[in-house]
């Protein structure tokens, strides 16, 4: 057998030269070997990897355990509080909003909250929808305003924004910009965040997500929060029973922190918003976000014409900018928090999108991306994926 495989081996090679087609390099294609590796390496307790091209699953992998002790196997289905890919998601269902007409992105954010949000250093400038979705509002970095929101029109409202700094004229990412999101959306629906987002982009989709893991459909499969050594944070039941403080209510003064990272959702999934966004915003038949807005998403916002932002942003509307190292341009988000990384990436002219979870471990960064991210989002281009056998995990169609 061993024979035949060489002889085999050296026909293949002999018609590559003959033809002057390369042999394809399927030591370079990724594999569970390589995957497992990859997250030992990372130390990790548990990761996950999704990889989608053509609206399809071609590689699904999962290692680890969802909880500290390691007495709970996770598998691809697992869902994790995925941090700050919470605000993509978010903005994908804000802007469904903008799709509809209610408001316009270079609107005062005031005309949708139902209050003025007002740099008090410069009162005749508006901070804008398309500033907070681009992290240029020039409102600093931190979680959460003290009260609530109406201290961002008090006189004192200075205190939350950079010094000499006029709105849509600087780049700092602030998750205060991501929890307005929600509060956006609360305010011009009527809705709470988890209901309008279930019903007009989880449902849709066919996703078990939520901001409380007390309103998941399957609470049987959820992670521990972990730290970076691996120690536990938060069990799983620990997790559901403070779901249960969970206002469901529309609320928007108040609930002006739900979307900065309380998203809790499995890598499959994610990956159908990824995907969803690589296929210009179009879902088995379906249109979830008019492709002019998606690219808009994508797009650098100080080259709009008329634009309230005047920087350099690495985001576009919610969806970072990164190149790899072929200078592809990859568009999606990354969270961190304690012991935990999540990526969604999407390169459109592969029509593929990457998902990558890790948690119980110290991420280690190339630039802005953790490495075990980059190196799963080089080895998806390096892999022949028509050498590939079939992912063994498909999604079901409206069809099925």
């Amino acid at each position: 057998m061993k024979k035949a495989f060489l002889r085999a081996l050296c026909c293949a090679l002999m018609l590559a030269l003959l033809t002057g087609a390369a042999a394809p390099a399927l030591a370079d294609n990724i594999s569970d070997a390589w995957a497992g590796d990859l997250f030992r390496a990372a130390k990790a307790v548990s990761g996950q990897i999704f990889i989608v091209r053509g609206g399809k699953p071609v590689y699904a992998f999962s290692c680890g355990y969802r909880d500290a002790r390691k007495t709970k196997p996770a598998n691809i289905d697992t869902k994790y509080l995925i941090a700050s890919v919470t605000k993509m998601v978010s903005a994908v269902g804000l802007m469904r909003l903008y799709d509809q007409g209610w408001f316009a992105l270079d609107d005062a954010l005031g005309d949708s909250l139902g209050y003025p949000v007002v740099n008090t250093q410069y009162k005749d400038q508006k901070v804008t929808v398309r500033q907070l979705l681009s992290h240029t509002t020039g409102i600093k970095k931190g979680n959460t305003y003290k009260g609530n929101w109406a201290i961002l029109s008090a006189t004192s409202s200075a205190y939350y924004f950079q010094p000499n700094t006029p709105p849509g004229t600087n780049y700092e990412y602030s998750n205060r910009n991501g929890g307005l999101i929600g509060a956006m959306m609360e305010a011009i629906t009527g809705l709470s965040v988890n209901t309008y987002m279930t019903e007009n982009l989880f449902a849709p989709l066919g996703i078990d997500a939520s901001y409380s893991a007390d309103l998941l459909k399957d609470q049987s499969n959820i992670s521990y929060q972990l730290n970076m050594d691996g120690t536990p944070m938060a069990s799983d039941e620990t997790l559901i029973k403070r779901g249960k403080n969970y206002d469901d209510t529309c609320d928007p003064p108040n609930h002006q922190g739900l979307t900065i990272g309380r998203l809790i959702i499995s890598a499959p999934d994610l990956a159908k918003i990824g995907a969803m966004l690589c296929q210009r915003g179009e879902w088995q038949g379906d249109t979830i976000l008019a492709a002019d807005t998606v690219r808009l998403m994508e797009q650098d916002q100080r080259e709009i014409e008329n634009s309230s932002v005047k920087t350099y942003s690495p985001y576009g509307l919610c969806l970072e900018r990164v190149q790899d190292s072929a200078g592809n341009t990859w568009y999606g988000h990354q969270g961190m928090a304690y012991g935990l990384t999540s990526d969604v990436f999407y390169l459109p002219e592969e029509d593929m999108t990457v998902v990558v979870i890790a948690n119980g471990y110290r991420a280690k960064k190339q630039n802005t991306l953790v490495t075990v991210f980059t190196d799963v989002m080089e080895k998806a281009l390096a892999t022949d994926w028509d050498s590939m056998p079939p992912c063994a995990y498909q999604w079901e169609t409206e069809a099925e």
